[in-house]
This record gives C-alpha cells, structure tokens and sequence, in this order.
C-alpha cells in the first residue's frame, strides 16, 4: 500500500495535466461551467483512534496491579474541524481536487479513587486527540440542474494523528514503555458523495459525506467525516 497510493497519485496528476493540455475554450452554453471551484467547510468526523486503546490498556495494567477499576478502552473518539478545498475542472463533469481537512476534540480520562468506587475528576488526564488529511483526486460533478448538482470524488494523500497527550498521562504510559507512540503519519484514502445546492450564481451549500480510509500505527482504520460549507466557483465560464 506504501507504493500504490504515491503511484496512484501521480497517475491523477498527469492525466489532470495531460486535461489541461484540452481545456475547451469560454463559452455560455447550456452546460457552462467555471475552471475554477474552492469551498471552505465545517466537518464531523467519526475518528478510529488505535492509539488511544493501546495506551489506555498500559495505563489498565497499572490499575489492575493495584487493586483499581479498568478505564474506557475504546478507540472511537467524535472529532469536529474543518476542510478547505480547491479544485481545477477540465470538463463540466471532471475536475481534479486538492482537499485539507482536520478536526480535533477534548477527552478526559478520569483516575480511579483509591478505594476504586470512585473517579477522581481532579486528578484526570487529558488529551486533545488530533486528525490531520491532506488528499488529491478526481471529482465527478452532475450539472446541468438549475438548483442541485451532485458529485462524487476518490482522493488519495497522507494522515497525521496525534493524541497530544498531557504531560502526566504521556509519563504514566511511559513509565511502563518508554518508545510509546502518540503520534503517527501514513497513508489516506477517502471517497464520498455531496451534493452543491445553488445560493447565487457562483456560491453554492456545499454539503458531503467521505469514507475516510487511513493506515497509521501498524494498523488500519475507518472513518466517516460529514462537512457543510460554502463553495464559491470563479474564472472564465466554460462549455462543451
């Protein structure tokens, strides 16, 4: 996977190229269309964290070891952010799209109380798990109505998750393994259907839903990430 996603990335950049070399000439047909696309968006992402278990069952081990009650070990962790886009078209069905998108939450891990019947709040941990994407691919957008246009896209990139730990949950998991990571980068896959909802001329209610595919920490995870946003559709007007 490691060389298929950089190869298929540089197959989608040629063949954009190789598009633009048949870029159809301005024109106020039926089917007219802009160059040019960028949208701005809120996101909501239902994040598959596996380095929040892993360090979650070093601390347990520590718990269990002094007559204490295990912690939550699950991996999934609610992330909102925001994506911004940008996105060249070389026909009024097919533009290549480059996507950023991240989202970020707060968490906090209660300590049990000595005697285990109860959770000290005030001695909680705290984490600020992170989850960054940078993807490109191609879009396929269906135009022609005068109010909607759905799309889909396939984009291929990188991730970078980071729990960001406070300083005393990072020596608590470290004190029983000191090379812990909390944070890791690799591959990314997302494809996803939306749907631009016309507002004025050029602006559209840029609304879309991704299945957001990751490899990080030896593992690989599955996401789904919902955005909203405004989208806003600039150059020369195109047609075929």
């Amino acid at each position: 996977m490691k060389r298929v996603v950089p190869a298929l990335i540089s197959m989608l950049s040629a063949a954009a190229l190789a598009l633009s070399a048949q870029s159809v000439p301005a024109g106020n047909g039926v089917e007219a269309w802009t160059p040019w696309e960028a949208s701005i968006s809120a996101n909501f992402t239902r994040a598959d964290f596996p380095g929040l278990p892993n360090s979650l069952a070093i601390l347990n081990t520590q718990l269990n070891s002094g007559g204490l009650t295990p912690i939550y070990t699950g991996a999934d962790i609610n992330l909102s952010g925001g994506e911004i886009n940008l996105q060249q078209n070389f026909r009024s069905w097919l533009g290549f799209q480059i996507d950023a998108s991240g989202g970020a939450s707060n968490r906090f891990v209660a300590v049990p109380s000595a005697d285990a019947s109860t959770f000290n709040d005030s001695s909680a941990f705290h984490l600020a798990p992170k989850l960054l994407t940078v993807a490109y691919g191609p879009v396929v957008t269906r135009r022609g109505s005068a109010r909607l246009e759905p799309w889909a896209r396939i984009l291929a990139g990188v991730a970078h998750a980071d729990l960001c730990p406070d300083a005393e949950f990072k020596t608590a998991v470290r004190a029983d393994d000191n090379s812990f990571a909390f944070a890791n980068s690799g591959l990314a896959l997302q494809g996803g259907l939306g749907v631009d909802v016309s507002l004025r001329r050029s602006i559209f209610l840029r609304l879309g839903v991704d299945d957001l595919r990751t490899w990080l920490f030896n593992g690989e995870q599955n996401q789904v990430r919902a955005a909203a946003g405004i989208a806003w559709r600039f150059g020369s007007g195109s047609e075929e």
